[in-house]
């Protein structure tokens, strides 16, 4: 029997897009000893340019994945307050889809529901597919 752990660590930073002090951050991580953070094989985060970067230099190998609740609140602030609930209902039946296949699938419906309503919404859902 293999066994496997899983861990998650949270970082509270302030609001910043700049390469150079995600990758400050995301060092003190990978280099501090009272954390241990080794064999990262997944981050979860944010959109944040600096902060993709930072990952990707410091979590070598490590795979990357938009935050599904952040992209759903970034969809959500684009359209009026009575349709955030349908967007939300239309992000979330892409995320339960059981495999990749027929994530992408339900993916390409809602966006081409959304673009004659919300097409920046569909632009947002078009540019976040490779990350979801």
């Amino acid at each position: 029997m293999i066994g496997w752990w899983r861990s998650a660590t949270s970082v509270a930073t302030p609001s910043i897009s700049n390469r150079i002090a995600w990758r400050r951050c995301t060092c003190c991580l990978t280099e501090s000893r009272a954390t241990l953070v080794c064999g990262v094989r997944l981050v979860i985060s944010d959109d944040h340019a600096g902060l993709v970067k930072a990952i990707d230099e410091q979590f070598l190998g490590a795979a990357w994945q938009r935050c599904r609740v952040h992209l759903t609140r970034n969809a959500q602030d684009l359209v009026p307050r009575s349709a955030r609930s349908m967007v939300a209902s239309a992000i979330r039946m892409v995320i339960e889809q059981p495999d990749g296949m027929s994530a992408r699938e339900q993916l390409d419906r809602v966006i081409d529901s959304l673009r004659p309503r919300f097409p920046a919404v569909a632009d947002l859902l078009t540019g976040a597919e490779a990350g979801l």
